[in-house]
């Protein structure tokens, strides 16, 4: 699996001494770093197994993979997701007559 094929920043090497320009250079290397990972970039992936969707999608949240027979199916904003439908009627009565 790769991630856009993000390479983590140098790390800048140690004076022999303490200087504080270093570490304004390392906590800024580590920074972007963090900035990076933390970011809602998509990813691109390589060769990704799912096993085990589920074929209930009910209170998923928002971009859950889910599965219907075979096809892969995503919850998008604003989709509403039921299992099935039910309902009952009652329309008059019925009177057997038999004789």
């Amino acid at each position: 699996m790769s991630i856009r094929r993000f390479k983590s920043p140098a790390l800048p090497l140690p004076p022999q001494e303490y200087d504080p320009q270093y570490f304004t250079q390392l906590i800024r290397a580590i920074s972007i770093y963090f900035n990076y990972i933390d970011s809602k970039a998509a990813i691109d992936v390589d060769g990704v197994a799912m096993e085990n969707l589920t074929e209930l999608p009910n209170n998923l949240p928002e971009f859950s993979l889910y599965r219907v027979g075979r096809e892969i199916k995503i919850v998008l904003p604003g989709d509403v997701i039921t299992n099935g439908v039910a309902s009952t009627a009652e329309v008059g009565s019925v009177t057997v007559n038999i004789s």
